[in-house]
């Protein structure tokens, strides 16, 4: 782009002639146009007030597609995904994808299908802001209830299958035998495909060894439950004590845990070095040790200490 066609470009921007001069001398006339708008970015520059740059033309002001209005601009920022700053807080939380079959007979004790369970899923996902949820439910599940394979409450798969949260996974007779469509491979695809989560306490081994990529999904997205009576629990901490808390489990961009600025009831005398939770003033610029680290680096100094010591000895006895 000519240094001209630069000039106007950042102009358009809402940014002043001189800062713009300002970038360009500093990076150099052939700089590519990211660079320099880091540059204005980096230095504090702004856009003019009104959007009047220094011509006096008014520079026309650049409103953001979608549902931000011009009002509040600085929450679409150039180089933010749309859907997480502009959406709202639903277009900051993954995709949830549960296992229909899964669920309902976890909330049946494992002795019958209970719809009812899958409802109170749906319903805390939908609580916690979750728009895009499915279900996965195996066709075959229409047919009346059996003695083997009782199902309860089944108006409650009717009302979700027209919400459009419930799918049903195909199924058909061949020679009166039941041909019936893996649906575990239905929910494992989805999930991988649009980066979400996959609620179930099945751990899908079948699948993982099928597949590299969805072994390392399956680990890390595989969200497991209980049921206390009609309650509806997944654990607070998915992938155990020193993973991602529930909140950030279930979120696009997950927000890092508060510092902690609770001076340590020991002070000086803690012996806990680097694995101590509590914060030391007395140590703010450099890293925590563990306590044979910090025994092995004042051994060093002492012997460091020691030895010029010995030099400075053998130096003056020259001398003399």
């Amino acid at each position: 782009m000519e240094p001209s066609s630069k000039m106007e470009f950042f102009q358009k921007l809402g940014y002043s002639q001189e800062d713009v001069v300002r970038a360009l001398g500093k990076l150099g006339e052939g700089a590519l146009v990211n660079d320099v708008l880091q540059e204005l970015i980096q230095t504090g520059s702004r856009p003019a007030a009104q959007g009047r740059p220094a011509g006096g033309a008014a520079a026309p002001l650049l409103v953001p597609r979608g549902s931000c209005g011009p009002p509040d601009l600085a929450q679409c920022r150039l180089g933010t995904d749309p859907e997480d700053e502009c959406g709202g807080p639903a277009g900051a939380l993954r995709p949830i994808v549960i296992d229909g079959s899964n669920v309902a007979m976890s909330h049946g004790n494992k002795e019958a299908f209970s719809c009812r369970g899958i409802q109170l899923a749906v319903d805390w996902f939908k609580d916690r802001g979750h728009t895009s949820i499915k279900v996965f439910v195996p066709s075959w599940r229409k047919e009346p209830s059996r003695s083997d394979t009782p199902i309860r409450e089944r108006h409650v798969l009717e009302e979700l299958e027209r919400e459009a949260v419930l799918v049903y996974t195909p199924s058909r007779r061949v020679s009166g035998k039941r041909v019936v469509c893996y649906d575990d491979r239905y929910i494992v695809k989805l999930a991988y495909e649009q980066d979400g989560v996959i609620v179930s306490n099945d751990n899908y081994r079948d699948l993982q060894s099928e597949n590299p990529e969805w072994k390392w999904f399956i680990e890390q997205r595989l969200l497991m439950f209980s049921f206390v009576n009609d309650r509806f629990m997944p654990p607070d901490d998915p992938l155990g004590r020193r993973g991602p808390t529930l909140s950030n489990f279930l979120s696009r961009k997950p927000k890092p845990p508060p510092p902690s600025w609770q001076h340590c009831p020991y002070g000086k005398k803690c012996t806990y070095g680097i694995k101590c939770k509590f914060y030391h003033p007395e140590r703010p610029h450099r890293a925590q040790l563990a306590v044979a680290d910090e025994l092995r680096a004042q051994t060093r100094a002492w012997y460091g200490a020691s030895a010029r010591e010995e030099r400075l000895r053998g130096a003056g006895a020259v001398a003399g």
